[in-house]
């Protein structure tokens, strides 16, 4: 599958390699404060727009101890709506099915 921003995710999916962010208000119902990157810069929205949750690929040494409570930074989920996905240096983006 070609991952391509303003699509919506048709089921789970771990992010492996590359980098995407994503609307995640259709699975919340909510606009509250989230955490946008790892300076733990915070933004609250009050205009009722969405906010861009980004997420990052999942790191080799967790693969084999996925859980997906733990790992939702590694995940696109199933009806959410891709912003913008970007490879890394001359990686491709990869994505796995998560069922």
């Amino acid at each position: 599958m070609q991952l391509e921003p303003d699509i919506t995710i048709p089921c789970d999916m771990i992010l492996i390699s590359g980098n995407a962010v994503v609307n995640e208000s259709s699975l919340t119902g909510t606009y509250s404060a989230y955490e946008l990157n790892k300076w733990q810069l915070l933004m609250k929205n009050t205009t009722g727009e969405s906010i861009p949750i980004p997420k990052s690929p999942l790191p080799p040494e967790k693969e084999h101890g996925f859980d997906p409570d733990h790992h939702s930074k590694h995940m696109l989920f199933n009806g959410t709506e891709l912003l913008q996905v970007k490879a890394m240096k001359n990686t491709p983006v990869r994505i796995l099915y998560y069922y």
